[in-house]
């Protein structure tokens, strides 16, 4: 009987740990195919012709999509959302409402620095 007992008690912690590591969130896995997914934070806007930006994020999302979130001095928020399709190791093409624009870009460490024209723009995660 204790033996019984004994084998139900245990069958059960072994269920119980089971169920609990595998439900377990799993943490965030990156994706090395795509470096540019996640959210970087504008560092420099070299030659912009936006002068009164307090601060500004890029989102690049798994699915293609991208938002740009723009603070301005008065504090409002402007967002602009559409595409992005990565033409190459080193080129990328984003598309809004009404805009397609290519960009040059490189990551070094969490750095990004996009390039389109004579605009220069440096961003980290």
């Amino acid at each position: 009987m204790k033996t019984v007992r004994l084998v139900v008690v245990l069958s059960l912690i072994i269920a119980a740990s089971l169920f609990t590591f595998a439900c377990a969130a799993k943490p965030a896995a990156s994706n090395p195919s795509n470096p540019l997914v996640g959210t970087w934070k504008l560092v420099q806007a070299a030659d912009s012709v936006n002068t009164d930006t307090v601060s500004e994020t890029w989102e690049f999302h798994e699915d293609g999509t991208y938002v740009q979130s723009t603070k301005d001095i008065s504090f409002n928020t402007v967002l602009v959302d559409g595409t992005y399709k990565i033409l190459n190791e080193t080129h990328l093409e984003i598309d809004v409402p009404d805009k397609n624009e290519a960009y040059e870009y490189s990551i070094s460490g969490n750095g990004l620095t996009l390039t389109s024209g004579t605009t220069v723009t440096t961003l980290k995660k």
